[in-house]
């Protein structure tokens, strides 16, 4: 078969038809001369021929490419496929020279192209060569990047400086041209100011900080130059300015003291672009990416550039306030995808709107001088709220404009900061009038933006300034008399159009059904059909774990307290939980178990055949994900702290602990297991354990990487080799306390550890004691709070434990309230045992930073080491 250059040509040019039958006869072509001797160095000859139209050897080369991904090391059964050695060799050295003759003939041609004034071709080639540096902005630092970084500043950073100057001379020639001639020029630009970005990426190379002023001094220009109306509306000018500012915002993150000098002027003149920027749509990403700037710059070491009065008052009035002000745009989304909206503006997104980053840009000024945009604010405010007076139906926007900057200026918690208004007055001066509205379909966005006053302040709001919303919101008992209608009205709003997988309705009703004194009746039905539904096709994954949660809070808030209302549950839950098991709904499987081992905590035995069978599918051989095991290892807790004795009868213990092997064959359930064997310890008479304390041993011991099991085990090696090593890095509230305890009785309480011939074990102990109680507070508290995931949630392969089902440890130290109080006053009472031992002991073995602490706890509680 012919595989000369000129064939080859022939088959890239025709692979790039869009035609099928020609494109997939050459494709045929190039994949049957692949398996042929010298197929490679033909390829790359015809890649690196000048003459060569460019759009073949770019074909040819993505070709090339792929080439050798598969056939360079192919698998071990697939050697025939390979490149041989001599061919290998000639590539080698071919491409090397290939490689460092491509950047001269990029340059090349940019430069005969901008002679010709061919602008569609060098738009073409700085596209490409666009697409080729971004890699430096998203890619990690290291010295093979900094290496291609420097080979592409050696060959491309003065020719694009020269391009950038050449075209920015074209443009001050032809300043009044129309848009049709400007538009290929500013898009130029563009080009080479993305570029200059992606080369500034990693540091500020030499290059451009020798050519600084020249840069700048152009980008400055093109900021603050005026065009005719046509070349301002038609967009590429702003897409440039946009550009501009994100590289002014990366020299003001990056390079700030080597920009410095240029700061103010461009401070100025951003500013002047943003107060006569208009609110069209075309020009939100320049105004976002100014508005950007400006932040970056008010929260800098040189705020004081930006901090005059007369510069303040124009900031907030002609920059801040114009971008907050809502717009027909955001209407048209609210009308068209509200959840969307709310997404974006509300709960806040990876999309940066005006309004968010107005009002980013008015914390930012406030950073440093609070007190003057407070006033300047709050007098903003004050005249909104006359205007809106005047005709409210028809000034809706100036009180959601209003309400806009004090939720924005909400002091963050922890923080000094005083509020923008009285908290309470404004509530129920503004707020109230709107959540009282009858027709809750008028005026829906400023709604919106009430309701989101009210969940940003409601800390501050006390409970006789939400009476008249809802009397007496406060606790379970409060809401009780309102339950059914809220609950209809919540499940009501599920049905409206767009709104059956709502994630803020599911959320309230989570929280409702987790607040409430609520029977099973109350909504465990409408759950299960809602549930049954998003079985059919799981694509909301935020909507369906609230959905769970409701589920959890419903059993825990109703069958805890009533156990006839589980029979009501298991009526109309268990025909769609077994539905996700049986058709492996495998997004819901680690849910559906949860709520399984709930019911098993909550129940009592004996239990139904519906649990037995259950319990049977636990033990099967391979669990498919990993992500169900730590929900399959909870509802192996819950049957083995509920029916041990049965499992014992039926023999079922032994393929407990096995499972437990199985479990450690995947790194990560290993951890898993010993929850699982700590379970048979806890809840299990001795005489049954000791049988099997051997397997249970040899599980433990395979996981230590010791391949032999032992009938007595020698504690001190377990001591040296796991315990002393491995208890500083405990987490958990209760395991470490658990382990400190034990740690601390161990070498109080034990006769043999305080032999002397054991003293170097007894000190390394202490010292891992002292390392786990140093750990900050934080770690000893248990987690509060409710569940709130954040609205961009996914499926993935990762266990989301319930909020309202999960699992609660209990606490089988609680007479200990103090585990470090325990620990020192244990030391301290051994000490005074045997006066003048263990001072040396501790002075050689244990760390010195764990001396200071130990020094430390002792003196908290009055205690001394003798």
């Amino acid at each position: 078969m012919d595989i000369r250059p000129e064939t080859l040509a022939t088959w890239s040019l025709r692979s790039l038809s869009p035609e099928p039958q020609p494109r997939r006869a050459a494709e045929a072509s190039l994949s049957s001369s692949a398996e042929l001797p010298g197929f490679s160095t033909a390829l790359l000859q015809l890649v690196a021929a000048p003459a060569v139209d460019d759009q073949i050897r770019l074909a040819a080369v993505v070709y090339f490419k792929n080439h050798l991904r598969f056939r360079w090391a192919p698998y071990a059964y697939d050697t025939a496929s390979a490149i041989s050695a001599p061919e290998k060799e000639l590539i080698k050295t071919h491409l090397v020279a290939f490689m460092l003759n491509v950047p001269p003939r990029l340059v090349d041609s940019l430069r005969r192209a901008a002679a010709a004034d061919d602008y569609h071709t060098v738009n073409g080639l700085l596209g490409a060569a666009t697409s080729l540096f971004s890699k430096f902005r998203i890619s990690f630092d290291n010295n093979a990047l900094r290496l291609d970084l420097k080979y592409c500043l050696d060959g491309f950073a003065a020719p694009l400086l020269e391009m950038f100057l050449n075209t920015s001379r074209l443009i001050s020639s032809n300043v009044t041209g129309p848009p049709e001639t400007l538009r290929p020029l500013f898009e130029s630009l563009r080009l080479c100011s993305e570029i200059f970005h992606s080369l500034n990426s990693i540091e500020l190379p030499e290059f451009f900080q020798d050519h600084m002023n020249e840069w700048m001094s152009e980008l400055l220009a093109f900021l603050g130059t005026s065009y005719s109306p046509a070349v301002e509306a038609e967009g590429t000018l702003d897409a440039l300015r946009a550009s501009i500012c994100e590289n002014l915002q990366l020299y003001m993150e990056k390079n700030e003291e080597d920009f410095k000098s240029c700061l103010g002027k461009f401070a100025l003149t951003v500013c002047q672009l943003l107060m006569t920027s208009g609110s069209s749509l075309s020009r939100d990403q320049l105004t976002v990416t100014a508005i950007k700037f400006r932040t970056t710059g008010s929260t800098s070491v040189h705020h004081t550039l930006f901090g005059s009065p007369n510069f303040l008052q124009g900031i907030c009035s002609s920059i801040i306030f114009p971008n907050i002000r809502l717009r027909e745009e955001d209407e048209e989304l609210f009308d068209v995808n509200y959840i969307e909206y709310i997404r974006r503006d509300v709960e806040g997104s990876d999309i940066d709107t005006r309004r968010r980053i107005a009002c980013e840009l008015l914390k930012g000024v406030a950073l440093n001088y609070r007190e003057q945009v407070t006033t300047i604010t709050s007098m903003q405010i004050h005249e909104m709220l006359k205007l809106y007076a005047t005709n409210p139906i028809k000034n809706w926007k100036e009180k959601d404009s209003e309400i806009y900057p004090v939720v924005a200026l909400a002091p963050k918690a922890g923080s000094s900061a005083g509020y923008l208004v009285d908290v309470e007055s404004f509530f129920t001066s503004i707020i109230v009038s709107e959540l009282q509205e009858q027709d809750i379909n008028a005026s829906p966005m400023l709604k919106a933006g009430a309701l989101k006053f009210f969940t940003v302040f409601r800390e501050k709001i006390p409970k006789s300034a939400v009476i008249t919303l809802l009397p007496h919101l406060a606790s379970a008992s409060d809401i009780n008399p309102f339950l059914p209608l809220v609950m209809t009205n919540l499940f009501s709003a599920l049905q409206l159009l767009e709104s059956q997988e709502n994630s803020y309705i599911m959320k309230c009703i989570m929280r409702v059904l987790g607040r409430c004194n609520v029977s099973s009746k109350v909504g465990i039905d409408r759950l299960a059909r809602v549930l049954s539904e998003v079985c059919k096709n799981p694509r909301n994954p935020t909507f369906n774990h609230y959905l769970f949660e409701s589920i959890t809070a419903l059993i825990g808030m109703s069958c805890e307290k009533d156990q006839f209302l589980i029979c009501v549950f298991e009526s109309h839950s268990f025909p769609v939980l077994q539905k996700i098991l049986v058709d492996d709904v495998a997004e819901f499987w680690p849910y559906a178990l949860q709520i399984f081992a709930q019911l098993v905590d909550v129940s009592k035995p004996p239990f139904s055949d519906t649990y037995l069978q259950l319990f049977q599918l636990l033990l099967l051989p391979s669990w498919k994900r990993s992500a169900d095991a730590p929900a399959l290892v909870q509802l192996l807790q819950a049957y083995l702290q509920k029916i041990p004795n049965e499992l014992m009868t039926e023999g079922r213990l032994l393929e407990v602990i096995l499972r437990s092997r199985r479990l450690l064959l995947v790194s990560r359930t290993e951890e898993l297991e010993f929850y699982e064997l700590s379970t048979v310890v806890e809840n299990l008479p001795c005489e049954i354990i000791v049988p099997h304390l051997t397997n249970i041993w040899s599980v433990i011991f395979s996981l230590l990487k010791v391949r032999h099991v032992v009938k007595s085990v020698n504690s001190f090696m377990i001591l040296q080799a796991f315990w002393i090593p491995n208890l500083k890095l405990i987490s958990g509230a209760i395991e470490r306390k658990l382990a400190s305890v034990a740690a601390t009785r161990l070498i109080c309480e034990s006769s043999v550890l305080s032999d002397d011939t054991f003293s170097e074990l007894w000190g390394r102990m202490l010292d891992s004691i002292i390392s786990l109680l140093a750990q900050p507070e934080q770690y000893f508290e248990q987690e509060n709070g409710e569940p709130d995931l954040p609205e961009t949630l996914g499926y993935s392969a990762t266990f989301t434990r319930f909020h309202y089902g999960g699992k609660k440890e209990a606490d089988r130290l609680k007479e200990i309230w103090d585990p470090k109080g325990f620990f020192v006053t244990s030391i301290s009472r051994l000490s005074s045992s045997s006066p003048g031992r263990y001072g040396p002991v501790i002075h050689k073995y244990v760390d010195a930073t764990n001396q200071a602490a130990l020094l430390h706890l002792c003196t908290t509680y009055n205690c001394a080491i003798v």
